[in-house]
């Protein structure tokens, strides 16, 4: 999730560079990726930037906070995280967070918030986690947007009931697969009581 205005942040799958038809990929056909290539100007060029190689192989900085946040199938809530230093703080929008401590617990088998009452540097940590969160993102706006966004997408797909009676998939579908979907009628109801299907972002899958 960006917090620049006019920022697109496009990350295509297990994707190589010289795996475009514009670099002159054989088999490869990306004809969206190629048209934003073509668009680009010389100044582009000269934009500031990093390969999150280079990024993975720097030495570590404490002050630096590593930052993901989750919305998908089956959700109840999105899920935020945030890494500095030995601590990695999940947060979840309506529940109780999580807090791990890496150096001394890698696998992440010991959720440290239970001692924050009683812990003083848990309690410390947690208290920092959070603040290093909402510098980044105000989780609980950002989790009713996805979800206002699903809403609306479900509209956009003849509402719940519909929805529940479409194809259940658990990816992305192949091109080959979605024209099926276009084709054919539902092919695989989705169980009663079983959540709406849910992608990044909190939109429905169509």
């Amino acid at each position: 999730m960006s917090q620049l205005p006019n920022l697109l942040v496009i990350i295509p799958d297990e994707h190589r560079k010289n795996a475009m038809g514009r670099a002159g990929h054989p088999i490869v056909k990306t004809p969206n990726l190629d048209a934003l290539v073509a668009r680009a100007t010389a100044e582009d060029a000269g934009l500031p930037g990093v390969p999150l190689r280079a990024i993975a192989k720097a030495s570590y900085k404490e002050s630096r906070t590593g930052f993901s946040e989750y919305q998908d199938g089956g959700s109840k809530t999105g899920a935020f995280m945030v890494r500095w230093g030995m601590w990695k703080y999940l947060h979840y929008a309506g529940l109780r967070p999580q807090l791990f401590d890496l150096a001394g617990d890698p696998h992440e088998q010991a959720d440290r918030a239970a001692d924050g009452e009683n812990d003083r540097e848990a309690k410390a940590a947690l208290a920092e986690g959070e603040r290093r969160l909402r510098a980044i993102c105000d989780p609980e706006e950002v989790n009713a947007r996805a979800f206002a966004d699903q809403r609306c997408r479900i509209e956009e797909l003849g509402g719940e009931e519909a929805c529940r009676t479409t194809y259940v998939f658990n990816r992305t579908p192949a091109p080959s697969e979605q024209d099926k979907l276009r084709e054919g009628p539902a092919l695989r109801p989705l169980p009663r009581g079983m959540p709406l299907p849910r992608v990044a972002g909190g939109r429905a899958a169509p």
